[in-house]
C-alpha cells in the first residue's frame, strides 16, 4: 500500500476519533430539565441511542487502527525506497490515533458502562 493511501486510511481514523469525541461529549452534556418527566423515557433513549453509536465508533475504530498498525509496520519494512521521513509519519499518526481512542474510552468509563469494551481495547497497543 502507498503512502498516500495509508495518509488517506490514517486521516479517516483522526476523523472517527474526532467523531468519537463528539459524541461522548453530547452523552456527558444531556440535560433534562429538573423535575421534568421524560415522555416514554426519551432521556434513556437518547442515552442508549449515543451509547450504541459510541460502542459501533469505538469498535470500528479499533478495528482499522489494528489493521492501519500492521500495514504501516508491512508498508516500513517493504518500502525501502521510501522516505524514512514517511515513514515516521505513519507510524507516529497511528500511535496518536490510538491513543486518543484509548483516552475516549478510559476517560467515558463514568459516563456509560463500557466495561465489556474497555476490557476489549485494552490489548490495543
Amino acid at each position: 500500500m502507498s503512502f498516500e493511501k495509508l495518509s488517506e486510511r490514517l486521516q479517516i481514523l483522526q476523523e472517527s476519533n474526532a467523531q468519537l469525541k463528539t459524541l461522548i461529549d453530547r452523552l456527558a452534556s444531556i440535560e433534562f430539565q429538573p423535575g421534568s418527566i421524560p415522555l416514554d423515557d426519551d432521556e434513556d433513549n437518547v442515552k442508549t441511542e449515543l451509547v450504541s453509536e459510541i460502542t459501533h465508533t469505538v469498535n470500528e475504530g479499533k478495528v482499522e487502527a489494528l489493521e492501519l498498525k500492521d500495514r504501516v509496520a508491512r508498508f516500513s519494512r517493504e518500502k525501502l525506497e521510501s522516505n524514512e521521513q514517511e515513514k515516521l509519519e505513519l507510524q507516529r499518526g497511528v500511535q496518536r490515533a490510538v491513543q486518543e481512542l484509548k483516552e475516549y474510552v478510559y476517560n467515558t468509563k463514568g459516563s456509560f458502562v463500557c466495561d465489556g469494551l474497555l476490557i476489549w481495547i485494552l490489548d490495543l497497543k
